[in-house]
């Protein structure tokens, strides 16, 4: 690996780390210890340790540690490949969840897996992509941050700032805990994406309210 693709990996760490989300209620050690090595850029060690849980009921949480850590090797096609196994999963879970807790969990992991790959479609440069992977993030589950995060980085990178404005009216209507969410703050203020967003946000904070 040359060093200026490391020095840019290493650079998208902060992001990788954080616009990506794998709960770790309910999991086994090894996926909980490969969600530590990926965070700590440790991400050879991260695919051993799920290799052996894909097949397992917690496949659909190994598929998606195993996919960001080959999004934090710069493997973004198999990444995606992940990302995608592990929606197939989450679906098929929906489809035979028994009560609406499960349901809308697995709606949410739905969720998790469209905004990763539109992650790894805005690091590609894929705006074309990423943008109906935002969506369908959104419309698995419009009550936290990602998918927000996403589309408002597919459009910043596109300087698109009038649909902009328009993801804040819509998020503002749809899930008005944005102000309160540590997730949603820490990521507009520290996402490199994101740059001019905030400004923007404040500006029209009394209108959006």
């Amino acid at each position: 690996m040359s060093h200026s693709l490391t020095h840019r990996l290493r650079a998208q760490s902060w992001q990788v780390n954080k616009r990506t989300y794998v709960p770790l209620d309910e999991v086994p050690d090894a996926i909980k210890l490969a969600r530590r090595a990926h965070h700590d850029g440790r991400y050879e060690e991260a695919i051993a340790l799920v290799e052996g849980e894909v097949g397992k009921p917690s496949g659909e949480a190994a598929l998606t540690v195993k996919g960001l850590a080959l999004f934090g090797l710069g493997e973004f096609e198999a990444a995606d490949r992940q990302f995608q196994s592990a929606r197939d999963l989450a679906r098929q879970a929906e489809r035979e969840s028994g009560s609406e807790a499960e349901k809308s969990y697995f709606q949410h992991r739905l969720s998790v897996g469209f905004a990763n790959e539109a992650t790894s479609k805005i690091s590609q440069k894929n705006y074309e992509q990423a943008w109906p992977l935002a969506k369908e993030a959104l419309g698995a589950d419009d009550q936290w941050h990602l998918p927000y995060v996403v589309m408002l980085s597919v459009e910043r990178r596109r300087e698109h700032w009038d649909a902009i404005k328009n993801i804040l009216g819509d998020m503002s209507s749809r899930w008005p805990q944005w102000q309160q969410d540590e997730h949603f703050q820490e990521r507009l203020y520290n996402d490199t994406d994101l740059a001019g967003v905030s400004r923007m946000l404040n500006g029209a904070q009394g209108e959006l309210q």
